[in-house]
């Protein structure tokens, strides 16, 4: 307990050097082995931006100055809702090939390597034609923001309940009306728990084909009938349906049913239940957040082989965070061997509580960004609150 706390500590204080006030810290545990990458981020319940899917300015450049065109274009988003590069909290990469990984390793060792953030990095084939890498954020926000509040392509979620929605894929006879339909389900999941669809973060949609982003975007603003448009990321999945849509939503702001308990799992009615994931999760106010980095089981081996040493891996992270497998919030899976979907419920039929499984989706990728790599997952999750130690040579127990 001492050796993490100290870590985060430590990562905590470089995150801040040089930089202005901040009305929370973030605690970072960074991989050692990548720099700029951290294991996870603790983030208190303070306000937050999301940001949508930037693409390069210019797609002719390679693809480090992408990268760099990317970061800068994000860190002007963030800085516009309060935040900056130094308070990222996750990024997440698209990458048209394996080569253009290195090209972000590169850009995060020099650029995040005093405030490592957690990442996830998909291959997917890009929305604009030429470009190497796509990318978006979210970073702490010093904006003492009540509500929900939009500035540019980002929005800002004031601290207080979240929720999270499970991806939902529904079949239309067109694409369109596939996106059209899942939008609406999606919406219509929110008001389980009291939200609406002007409570909308941010939309991630996973499409085949990208060739339809197009359309993918404007049926999405269409759902919002004129009101307040979410930041929204479109990229790439090779499932067989048009396209699977989730959602990340403000809460609300009332107390846990236990309070030694932030987070409460959902289902809908006439869906099914699974013991691999809920339909929804919430977390209650005052519950801070953990963002784990994309944790891929390696190279080499079945892709059971790398989905347990990813789990074996989780298992550990969670630990050094002070969660667990009963404490995640948000799944998401990335899957790219035909056998890995498989082999993923069964493992999670093992290492999960059925009564507590994640809210989550499944997506089938052209590949993590290193080649070898089948199986990742990224998580967000909240702290146990533990029970106090006892008291050292407490009284002898009950017989």
């Amino acid at each position: 307990m001492k050796i993490r706390s100290a870590v985060f500590l430590l990562a905590s204080a470089l995150s801040l050097t040089a930089a202005a006030p901040h009305p929370a810290a973030l605690e970072r545990l960074p991989d050692p082995a990548r720099p700029g990458f951290a294991r996870a981020v603790k983030v208190p319940d303070a306000p937050l931006v999301f940001t949508g899917l930037v693409h390069p300015s210019s797609p002719a450049a390679d693809a480090r100055r992408q990268f760099d065109d990317v970061i800068n274009q994000l860190g002007e988003r963030l800085a516009a809702a309060g935040s900056d590069l130094e308070r990222v909290v996750r990024l997440n990469f698209h990458v048209a090939d394996d080569a253009a990984t290195q090209a972000v390793e590169a850009g995060l060792a020099a650029r995040f390597g005093r405030h490592p953030a957690a990442v996830t990095v998909q291959r997917s084939v890009l929305a604009m034609a030429g470009a190497r890498l796509a990318g978006d954020a979210v970073g702490a926000s010093s904006r003492a923001a009540r509500t929900l509040e939009k500035v540019g392509d980002a929005m800002i979620l004031p601290a207080g309940g979240k929720v999270f929605v499970s991806g939902q894929a529904k079949q239309g006879d067109t694409f369109a009306e596939s996106v059209r339909l899942t939008m609406a389900g999606l919406h219509q999941a929110l008001e389980k728990v009291g939200a609406t669809r002007a409570d909308v973060v941010q939309v991630k949609a996973f499409i085949k084909p990208m060739a339809q982003h197009a359309t993918a975007r404007a049926e999405i603003e269409r759902s919002y009938a004129g009101g307040r448009v979410p930041p929204i990321v479109i990229t790439e999945w090779l499932t067989g349906s048009d396209t699977e849509i989730e959602l990340i939503a403000a809460g609300a702001n009332r107390p846990a049913r236990d309070p030694a308990d932030p987070i409460e799992f959902h289902w809908l009615p006439g869906m099914s239940v699974s013991p691999y994931f809920s339909r929804l999760s919430t977390v209650a106010p005052g519950s801070p957040l953990l963002f784990l980095g994309c944790i891929d089981g390696g190279t080499g081996g079945t892709a059971r082989e790398q989905w347990l040493r990813a789990f074996q891996q989780l298992a550990g992270v969670l630990r050094d965070t002070g969660s667990s497998f009963r404490h995640m919030a948000k799944a998401t899976y990335f899957l790219a061997d035909p056998t890995a979907r498989e082999y993923l419920a069964e493992i999670r039929s093992v290492v999960f509580d059925p009564a507590r499984p994640p809210a989550a989706s499944g997506v089938d990728v052209q590949g993590l960004g290193w080649p070898g790599r089948s199986v990742g997952v990224d998580i967000i999750a909240v702290p146990m609150k533990r029970a106090p130690a006892p008291p050292a040579g407490g009284a002898k127990q009950a017989k």
